[in-house]
């Protein structure tokens, strides 16, 4: 068992703990309302490994916490897919309960563009459905796109692992573009099935 310390920040009690030991935290609002509390513990072994549990109730425990890396992969929706040597191409993700952090940067060489949109493949997890798409953050586009309106917007669309690449209007298909020193990478949250 660890060493706990109390502190406030407004009307919320926080537990700060150090060492192997179970904490709770809830607001004064949370006690007066007795909504239910969610035990977090971890040991060594859950940070050495990247996954943190969450225990509700006592009941067992599910995956909270998860980091990982995802191997993007440069594709197209059509049936005909882009040829691409890699010079080098990153994926992270961070996973919190079904919220999904991704990021990738590539930099690559595109010798046939294929046909339809432009996509990156490889996510993690496929998104859920119930919301049209979530929107990335594009992170940089360097000669790797062709697309009417300006820098292509990045889409997780419900159902799918991929980045759907389209123009900031939406009306316009953005297809990959050949050249060499191409660089393309975005960033940002999604919802996991």
């Amino acid at each position: 068992m660890g060493d706990a310390f109390m502190s406030r920040s407004g009307n919320i009690k926080i537990v700060q703990t150090v060492g192997n030991s179970i904490a709770n935290a809830m607001s004064q609002k949370a006690s007066t309302e007795s909504f239910a509390l969610k035990s977090h513990f971890h040991d060594m072994q859950d940070i050495n490994t990247g996954v943190l549990a969450v225990s509700q109730g006592g009941t067992g425990s599910t995956n909270f916490y998860e980091k990982g890396y995802w191997t993007p992969i440069i594709g197209s929706s059509g049936s005909t897919a882009p040829t691409v040597t890699y010079d080098y191409r990153y994926g992270i993700y961070y996973r919190i309960g079904d919220l999904v952090y991704i990021s990738c940067h590539i930099k690559m060489n595109i010798s046939s563009a294929g046909d339809n949109y432009a996509c990156i493949q490889g996510l993690p997890y496929v998104c859920a459905s119930g919301c049209d798409k979530y929107g990335l953050s594009l992170v940089e586009e360097f000669n790797a796109t062709n697309t009417g309106d300006g820098d292509p917007r990045g889409f997780v669309i419900q159902g799918i692992n991929q980045i759907y690449l389209r123009g900031h209007s939406g009306a316009v298909a953005t297809t990959w573009k050949t050249g060499s020193d191409q660089y393309i990478g975005y960033s940002g949250c999604y919802i996991k099935s």
